[in-house]
């Protein structure tokens, strides 16, 4: 582990040992920085079936737990080579998350675009004591292999979905306790064709610490009401349910870790006979010499049909395409673990983890009690950790589940994590005293409008969040926002130029009694206790002259130029190619010139947009041409307006146009500001298309259409693209043709 280039001091650790990423749903968690005497590992979220991402995220984010210890590799991803998928830590009926389920795209185009996705409503949390994360899917189930080749494959898209299974979520919360280096992991697997038989809450377990009379936080609970709800997942999903794959019938639940086994090239993995599996008490060891060992233990109501399955050897990828290994490295392989149950309806199973390192080192569980709903877990060293969960009846409220960790120092001090209707943590307890700090998820995205950047005169500027219990702050001069920044309390008006930067603190902290954050946290990252920093910028300018021109030497519509050739050459504005015809079109995107082509074109429109009055116009790109989903498959470039130039100091309207290129700037998410006087401004927009007549194809696998009937669209089907524009006193709508002259 480097820790160069964090500012700190020769031989000083950070403060903290724990991060989350909550734009990718990634979570590192260690209880110290040196991987020799520590434990460590990373928690990959499953993100919103349907969500931005593609290959090298859908599939390589499924609620995975990869751990290690004392500087030795435990459970591993079960991969080994970058292209492949990330095998589901559970599986239903033998069957995998299918994130590409429905997808029309080989997902290496587009849908790959990080700067779109949304940041995660699950639960984080990092503390001295503890750390937390969160991850849950909501996807199809389907018969998958390791790599994306016969994804590529649109009737083996097709095929799959027929026996795929809708309507079964997962969800995943790991709970460290990082003193003791012990891993609890939830797995809760709700059926939501068995809404009839949902759990009810029951009878709470000895030592849970969830007694809503000692509550004093004040926090918004939990929900899913930004997940994905049935009606907004992909077409394949919902197409899946309508066809009756919404099954009632009971389910085999394999939930499923790897680890590496011993080779000559992985000097650190385990053999087959280097396993303990006990039954009758329901635990797994690992029992290599002179390494890093292992011991999981279970509980939970799914132990009432859990079996655990000897340790194999993890099955080789198989490509039955024949022209792409889906596993380049055939010296390294995997241990499979497997523990399996069968539930009717929701189920809850409860996973511990612990490790000790090659010479003994770290504690170890000497006595491991389940109960209904829980455990007692007694360790070497005589501390205690009683845990507890149980499944609710709403599965959208908080999760679904309540729970409750608490753990005994061997002082005799109680520390703990409650979840549920309350979401905090525990510190301290004795008799007369408690400490708590709530449990958040990240704070939302923060806003801020109007949604243009250019402005005349003056302009008001709100800064607005979603979560309640936040305090905002900002800046006008381009340094980012600390706790002693002015606190927004409401429009704040500009005169001038300015970049504003907003950051939202958390005004709610129950830490020894006091209220909110008296210093910036060192962790930053995470976004639970202060957003990110959002930066907008505002420019004032003076309106552009409209040119003098009387409007009976112009006629309705644009001036045009017409280009063919091959879809490179289009690009940027088509500079080496030479107009094949030119002529007056009727509006923009008259495409009529292009009749009978079969290929790539693209189309120059030029004239004079007359706008009715002063003020700042703004134009909107389209959505799919921002956005990637589907793929524009087109290019755009807009002038307007004569820019304005200056010769000793004396500005001046010169010849050049003001450009836009919004796929190389895409400031102010797709929108582009010009304050333009009453009267006739030069207009110029350059549409190139690369749709026509080409096919969806990728290795061997070609499709003659756009897109692919059943699975979601891969390029934007609209026959033109729609280029908007909003000002002051009008709302956003296509460019009014009657403003298009030439």
């Amino acid at each position: 582990v480097s820790l160069e280039g964090l500012g700190l001091a020769d031989g000083a650790e950070p403060s903290y040992t724990s991060l989350s990423f909550p734009y990718t749903g990634s979570h590192i968690i260690r209880n110290g920085w040196n991987p020799a005497t520590s434990s460590y590992g990373v928690f990959v979220e499953s993100r919103e079936h349907g969500d931005q991402g593609g290959l090298f995220k859908d599939a390589k984010c499924c609620n995975t737990l990869q751990i290690g210890a004392f500087g030795q590799d435990l459970f591993n991803n079960g991969v080994g080579f970058a292209y492949n998928f990330l095998p589901s830590p559970v599986m239903v009926d033998g069957l995998q998350q299918f994130t590409l389920n429905g997808k029309g795209t080989h997902s290496r185009k587009g849908d790959n675009n990080e700067g779109l996705k949304p940041i995660t409503p699950y639960r984080i949390h990092h503390s001295e004591r503890y750390d937390i994360a969160e991850g849950f899917y909501n996807g199809v189930w389907a018969e998958t292999i390791d790599h994306d080749p016969p994804f590529y494959d649109f009737k083996y898209r097709l095929e799959v979905q027929k026996k795929a299974i809708s309507g079964i979520t997962h969800r995943r919360i790991v709970q460290f306790v990082k003193k003791y280096g012990v891993w609890i992991v939830l797995d809760i697997m709700r059926d939501e064709a068995n809404v009839g038989n949902r759990t009810s809450p029951s009878a709470k377990a000895t030592g849970d610490r969830s007694n809503t009379e000692h509550s004093t936080s004040n926090i918004e609970p939990i929900t899913d009401n930004r997940s994905l709800t049935p009606d907004t997942r992909l077409p394949a999903v919902a197409l899946l349910a309508k066809e009756g794959h919404l099954t009632s019938a009971a389910h085999t639940y394999t939930q499923q870790f790897f680890m590496p086994e011993l080779q000559q090239k992985a000097p650190d993995g385990y053999k087959l006979d280097q396993f303990n599996v006990d039954q009758k008490t329901l635990s797994l060891k690992s029992t290599a010499p002179d390494k890093a060992n292992l011991e999981m233990y279970f509980a939970g109501p799914a132990t009432d049909s859990l079996s655990i399955q000897p340790v194999i050897q993890k099955e080789r990828p198989v490509d039955p395409y024949n022209f792409y290994r889906a596993d380049r490295h055939d010296e390294y392989t995997f241990l499979h673990l497997r523990n399996q149950w069968k539930a009717d309806g929701d189920s809850l199973l409860i996973t511990v983890l612990q490790a000790k390192g090659p010479k003994g080192e770290g504690d170890a569980i000497a006595n491991f009690a389940r109960s209904a709903d829980g455990f007692i877990a007694k360790l070497t060293s005589g501390a205690e950790i009683c845990f507890n969960a149980h499944l609710t009846s709403d599965a959208k409220v908080n999760g679904g589940f309540e729970s409750s960790l608490s753990v005994k120092d061997t002082d005799g001090v109680e520390s703990g994590i409650v979840l549920g209707k309350e979401n905090h943590e525990f510190a301290d307890r004795n008799w007369w005293s408690e400490t708590r700090m709530p449990v958040y998820a990240p704070i939302r995205e923060l806003t801020i409008s109007p949604d243009r950047n250019v402005f005349t005169g003056s302009l008001d500027v709100n800064i607005t969040c979603p979560d309640p219990d936040v305090d905002i702050r900002y800046t006008l001069d381009g340094i980012d926002p600390t706790l002693n920044s002015p606190l927004y309390n409401g429009p704040v008006k500009l005169t001038g130029s300015a970049m504003v930067k907003a950051r939202a603190f958390r005004s709610t902290l129950l830490t020894a009694g006091r209220k909110g954050l008296t210093e910036m946290p060192a962790d930053r990252t995470s976004g639970t206790l202060t957003s990110r920093v959002y930066t907008a910028v505002f420019t004032c300018q003076e309106p552009l002259v409209a040119d003098k021109m009387a409007d009976d030497k112009l006629k309705p519509g644009l001036k045009f130029s017409y280009y063919q050739g091959k879809w490179p050459f289009l690009l940027f504005g088509a500079p080496t190619l030479k107009p094949v015809k030119t002529g007056a079109a009727a509006k923009l995107f008259d495409i009529s010139a292009n009749e009978g082509n079969k290929g790539a074109f693209g189309f120059y429109y030029e004239g004079f947009l007359r706008v009715p009055e002063d003020g700042v116009y703004t134009i909107h790109a389209p959505d799919e041409f921002m956005k990637f989903r589907p793929l524009a498959g087109y290019d755009l470039i807009v002038w307007l307006g004569r820019q304005v130039q200056y010769s000793n100091g004396v500005a001046k309207t010169g010849g050049t146009l003001n450009d836009w290129y919004p796929a190389t700037r895409r400031h102010a998410f797709g929108n582009w500001s010009v304050a333009l006087r009453k009267g006739l401004h030069p207009i110029r927009v350059y549409y190139a298309d690369f749709r026509p007549g080409a096919v969806l194809e990728y290795m061997q696998f070609t499709y003659p259409e756009l897109n692919v009937p059943g699975l979601t669209k891969v390029f934007f089907d609209g026959k033109v693209p729609t280029l908007e524009i909003s000002a002051p006193s009008m709302k956003r709508q296509p460019i009014p043709e009657a403003w298009l002259l030439n």
